[in-house]
């Protein structure tokens, strides 16, 4: 019995720590009214099949953006539309010549549906009177 249980067990740990969920970002943008700025192609492991990871998606002198991404599984017996639900919530930072700005935002991936989404956010950066109105685009994949 023993014999038996140290070799499944060792190559069951070897399975889960080798499982990672990898997070593609692309083409990100940055718009405001002088202009717009492209970052790059970031990728990511997170991992574990569910996990979570900071990534900085863009950075200059001006404009700071990170984010942090969290995937996750949703499990429930009494849905079978939930089923399979996979859940990507993302924290973005934006810091705009120190001054900080943040959105959470969740999506939703249900069972054999392609999980690439558009993210698109406004962040209003305020500073006396004046007032800047910047977006942030990007796509993201989960593979």
């Amino acid at each position: 019995m023993r014999t038996k249980f140290l070799p499944l067990l060792l190559t069951l740990i070897a399975n889960v720590s080798l499982a990672q969920t990898q997070l593609s970002i692309t083409n990100v943008t940055i718009t405001e009214q002088s202009g717009s700025r492209q970052g790059s192609n970031v990728s990511a492991s997170l991992r574990g099949a569910e996990g979570k990871r900071p990534i900085t998606l863009y950075a200059d002198q001006e404009y700071q953006l990170s984010g942090s991404f969290k995937v996750a599984t949703h499990n429930v017996r009494r849905q079978s539309a939930k089923q399979g639900a996979v859940y990507l919530t993302m924290k973005m930072r934006l810091k705009v010549n120190g001054k900080s700005n943040k959105r959470v935002v969740q999506k939703t991936f249900y069972a054999e549906q392609d999980r690439t989404a558009s993210f698109e956010e406004s962040f209003l950066v305020k500073r006396g009177i004046d007032v800047r109105k910047i977006t942030v685009r990007f796509e993201g994949r989960i593979d």
